[in-house]
């Protein structure tokens, strides 16, 4: 079992509006023409964005538990 120990403000959960784009794209010999992007996000299962390296950190259900001098530890739930 693997925990981690974070201060509540380094957690964050960002919901952007989009979290993905298609692209609906026209090619001919010479360029490519953008004709549409349609952005689209997925709601579930709910993912947790890391900022620092700029990408979404990989799927897991965390247990998150609040000691007494205000530090978070974090649990990887076992189903």
């Amino acid at each position: 079992r693997t925990s981690y120990k974070f201060y509540e403000y380094q957690l964050e959960l960002l919901t952007p509006v989009s979290n993905y784009e298609l692209w609906f794209v026209q090619r001919t010999k010479r360029e490519r023409i953008v004709q549409k992007r349609k952005g689209f996000r997925v709601s579930h299962p709910r993912c947790s964005f890391d900022p620092v390296n700029d990408r979404y950190f990989p799927f897991a259900q965390l247990l998150l538990i609040r000691d007494e001098n205000g530090e978070v530890q974090v649990e990887e739930v076992q189903e």
